[in-house]
């Protein structure tokens, strides 16, 4: 089928009203009614109606109890849940690691949180330098170490922080964080910038920045960074490459569905 214009050229009115009505019913907080769905689309009640027997018979939607509205049906999250197994973040990623790498010069990763105050390393791209810093996929490290994990650290639930408040923080270097009060203060400021750096803070010669990766409803489910030996990719060049990072982790958390708020208006 040809596209003219950002459209089939044999454009199904009825399945795309279909689909508007199960995306319009999917993303309200609540039940709809037909003369609801069909003002808020500007379809005609019979066809609303028409549209939702159908979609009904097939468990894609149903009525809540007692009443005339309908809500997302049983088949249309078994799809979901199927759909989720299979959109793999890494997957995701791949594409926009690529691009950071060749925009940074360096080597760049993603990562997920570990309970309780670790990360694990879940895909990466080389540089193309011989001398490279080797971050093992399926690897782990303490995340108050990383700038993945800093990231990762900052958008968890009180109740992990806290838990994470009765165990130690490794010093893997003099420049680590050892203390939770230090450690909470440096959250914040991840949380304020929407990035994390970390200069020598598991290793020495290793200097990393990383931003957040959100889904559909704004959880922080990874994060995405970038990360070089110091004697290349120093302090100055690595805030350089602070947006690129930015920019990276939101491509990817927009793949996820994610749709950053507007900026307020300035007063």
């Amino acid at each position: 089928m040809t596209m003219v214009e950002g459209r089939p050229k044999r454009f199904l009115q009825s399945l795309n009203h279909s689909i508007d009505i199960l995306e319009l019913i999917a993303m309200s907080p609540g039940a709809l009614g037909v003369s609801e769905i069909a003002v808020r689309l500007g379809l005609s009640k019979a066809g609303v109606h028409a549209i939702l027997a159908n979609l009904e018979a097939r468990n894609y939607v149903m009525r809540q109890k007692g009443t005339a509205a309908y809500a997302v049906g049983r088949r249309l999250w078994e799809i979901g849940q199927r759909a989720g197994e299979r959109f793999n973040i890494s997957s995701l990623a791949h594409d926009t690691l690529v691009l950071l790498t060749e925009q940074s010069d360096e080597n760049s990763h993603v990562a997920h949180y570990h309970s309780p105050g670790e990360v694990i390393f879940d895909h990466r791209i080389h540089c193309r330098h011989l001398v490279q810093v080797v971050v093992p996929v399926g690897g782990r490290a303490p995340a108050a170490t990383t700038a993945l994990g800093l990231v990762l650290l900052a958008h968890q639930p009180q109740s992990e922080l806290e838990r994470l408040r009765e165990l130690p923080l490794p010093a893997l270097t003099a420049r680590s964080i050892v203390s939770h009060e230090a450690l909470a203060r440096e959250l914040e400021r991840v949380r304020q910038n929407g990035y994390a750096l970390a200069d020598g803070t598991h290793d020495e010669e290793i200097i990393a920045i990383a931003a957040p990766i959100r889904d559909s409803a704004g959880n922080v489910v990874a994060a995405l960074g970038a990360y070089g030996p110091k004697y290349r990719f120093g302090i100055e060049r690595a805030r350089a490459c602070i947006p690129l990072v930015i920019t990276a982790a939101a491509t990817v958390s927009a793949k996820l569905g994610y749709q950053a708020p507007a900026p307020e208006e300035a007063a």
